[in-house]
């Protein structure tokens, strides 16, 4: 919003028609310089740490893009409830036998949780 108003600024009310490029330049400058402080600030870091993780997890393939639609389709047959914006096993079972899921190679560092494996071997 303060990057328009510096380009308006320039380029309407101060009748400086020759440097339209240069209130462009403050707009988006500014636009941008509002929407990191204030993004990160509200919640602008969580949503983009977020984002990252959705396109890691898809590009490695441990997880579908369109995981809602996935987990929705969990929750239809009941296999997970749906919680408020979160998602549980209804089965207690099922959930740790999916936990115990790791590859039989893979060695975990019992301080730490982590595998020696890449992720794309220990989601397979």
């Amino acid at each position: 919003m303060s990057g328009i108003i510096s380009g308006l600024a320039f380029g309407f009310i101060g009748q400086l028609s020759g440097w339209l490029i240069l209130g462009t330049g403050f707009m988006i400058i500014f636009g941008l310089m509002f929407i990191h402080l204030f993004g990160s600030a509200y919640g602008g870091v969580a949503v983009t740490a977020h984002f990252l993780l959705r396109v890691l997890l898809w590009r490695t393939g441990s997880f579908p893009w369109g995981y809602i639609d996935f987990l929705d389709y969990a929750a239809e047959r009941i296999l997970l409830r749906k919680i408020g914006g979160g998602y549980m096993f209804v089965h207690i079972q099922l959930r740790d036998y999916f936990a115990t899921l790791v590859p039989p190679t893979a060695k975990v560092n019992s301080s730490t949780g982590e595998s020696s494996l890449p992720l794309e071997e220990v989601c397979r």
